[in-house]
């Protein structure tokens, strides 16, 4: 153990300098359209979500250790650092209805 109480295993060598390596701005935008009507005493309710209008696939997560994969074949393939590993999600469209009574 070193002077602080913590293993090797904890500590981090920082080679490039912070700030070095960031993700792209994540820009999504959701959109909830909907439509009550009023039914004697009930209520009605038609919506639809739109989730990434624009369709924006932009990375938020990158491979920072190194990693690999076994492919079906059992051969084995290295991912290299900074490869995207999550990408956002594309447009979605959810529609439903409610009833409230």
């Amino acid at each position: 153990m070193n002077s602080t109480g913590l293993s090797s295993t904890y500590r981090r060598l920082l080679i490039a300098p912070r700030g070095t390596y960031f993700l792209s701005t994540l820009n999504q935008l959701d959109l909830r359209l909907e439509k009550n009507f009023n039914t004697g005493g009930n209520r009605i309710g038609i919506y639809a979500d739109l989730q990434n209008i624009g369709n924006v696939g932009t990375v938020t997560s990158v491979i920072t250790r190194p990693q690999s994969i076994t492919l079906l074949d059992s051969s084995v393939f290295a991912l290299p650092f900074n490869t995207p590993s999550t990408v956002q999600a594309p447009r979605q469209i959810r529609i439903g209805a409610r009833w409230s009574f």
